[in-house]
Formats: C-alpha cells, sequence, structure tokens
C-alpha cells in the first residue's frame, strides 16, 4: 500500500524498500532516508515513541485484514466471523479498536458489519463524509 502510495502521490520521490519497519525507522532516525510512508497504529506508535513527526496525514481508506485461503476451512471462516460479531455485539471490538488505532474505521467494513456501523454513527470511529 506505501509503495503504490509514493508511486501515485510523491512521483519526484525516490523509492527506497525495506525488509521490516524497524529497519525503516532505523534509517529515518540515523538520517539514511529523509522520510517514511507508514500508516494507522504503526505510524502513531513510531510517533509516540521515537523522535519523528507526521509531516502529513491522510484518511486512511485501509482497514485491517485477515488473510485466508479462497478454497479456505468454511467452518474456521465461520468461527472468525461468528467471533467478530460476538464482539462488536458486546463492546470489545470498539474497546480494542479504540486502544491500538486513532483512525476512523473503514468504511467496507461498516457496509459488512451493520451493527457496527451503528454503534460508530455520529462518532470520531465513522467515516468521513466528502
Amino acid at each position: 500500500m506505501q509503495e503504490t502510495f509514493v508511486n501515485r502521490e510523491m512521483i519526484r520521490a525516490k523509492l527506497v524498500k525495506f525488509k521490516d519497519q524497524t529497519a525503516l525507522i532505523t534509517q529515518l532516525l540515523s538520517g539514511g532516508i529523509d522520510a517514511a510512508v507508514l500508516g494507522g497504529a504503526s505510524a502513531d506508535a513510531y510517533v509516540a515513541k521515537e523522535p519523528v513527526r507526521i509531516a502529513v496525514k491522510l484518511p486512511s481508506l485501509q482497514g485491517s485484514a485477515f488473510p485466508m485461503r479462497k478454497d479456505g476451512d468454511p467452518a474456521l471462516l465461520k468461527g472468525i466471523d461468528d467471533q467478530i460479531d460476538a464482539m462488536i455485539d458486546d463492546g470489545t471490538y470498539i474497546r480494542l479498536y479504540k486502544k491500538y488505532f486513532r483512525d476512523p474505521i473503514a468504511s467496507d467494513l461498516l457496509i459488512e458489519r451493520p451493527k457496527l456501523a451503528k454503534q460508530v454513527a455520529n462518532t470520531d470511529l465513522a467515516p468521513s463524509r466528502r
């Protein structure tokens, strides 16, 4: 996602890839690179503990994912969906989301989870309308 953003929005920047975010932040702190593109909870965590700042903050349209094989285990998928629904019903989902994320919940997720959409309507967790 970050690579796509750099190629689309920062066409004059030289893209440098790293094996992980630790290597990226190490290079940023040591002056090996001038800037880094991070998103969501990762960016917030680094700003909280490292001497870096957010230069530009854009709304995030990317949600979190739990990848599974397309031909995977239907019982596992149902179990995961049931647990997510239970977490939404008892408020655990929102409590954990607020603990780890600052951005509004992705609108695609709210379409898939109408109960969650009702819970976040008219709050700072609702996606902004453009």
